[in-house]
């Protein structure tokens, strides 16, 4: 995907909003929820990433009166 300097931006390509991991010098990205709304948490084990979880939001509208 492309090398980051010392002041992390990315040279060559550029990339898209999202969350990027890089674990061992492999850069992956993390899909958002699918509806658009939740969170992403990173899970560690002895200091290294092992893990990520995603919840997603489902948004209730009211029914507003006439």
């Amino acid at each position: 995907m492309g090398q980051f300097n010392k002041d992390n931006r990315q040279q060559g390509n550029k990339l898209e909003d999202g969350l990027f991991l890089v674990v061992g010098g492999q850069m992956t990205k993390i899909d958002p929820p699918q509806s658009g709304f939740g969170e992403c948490k990173i899970i560690y084990q002895a200091g290294e990433i092992l893990d990520v979880t995603k919840s997603e939001r489902v948004r209730v509208k009211k029914n507003q009166a006439n």
